[in-house]
């Protein structure tokens, strides 16, 4: 069986979408994925997709390359959530 091979683009997406997670780790949030919302539909907000995690926003899915939540919650608040998105143009 010969190995599938992987293109310098998606490639360098896949990289940049690992570097944003871990840059979300180390400022102290909890990188988020499809597996983290157990509830079910009409409530759910974050569910996977061909292209990647979606997050429901307002009137639409929007896809996020990295969804991380503040470890601590503030008081009187709801969780502080982060959203990264990326994309490389050539120049």
């Amino acid at each position: 069986m010969k190995a599938k091979r992987i293109g310098k683009g998606p490639l360098r997406g896949y990289l940049l979408e690992e570097v944003l997670a871990w840059l979300l780790r180390s400022s102290g949030f909890e990188v988020l994925t499809a597996n983290d919302d157990k509830d079910k539909e009409p409530w759910k907000v974050l569910k996977e997709d061909k292209n990647g995690l979606l997050v429901r926003g307002r009137g639409a899915w929007h896809q996020v390359d990295a969804l991380g939540q503040f470890r601590y919650v503030p008081p009187f608040s709801l969780p502080v959530r982060l959203s990264a998105c990326s994309s490389r143009r050539s120049i």
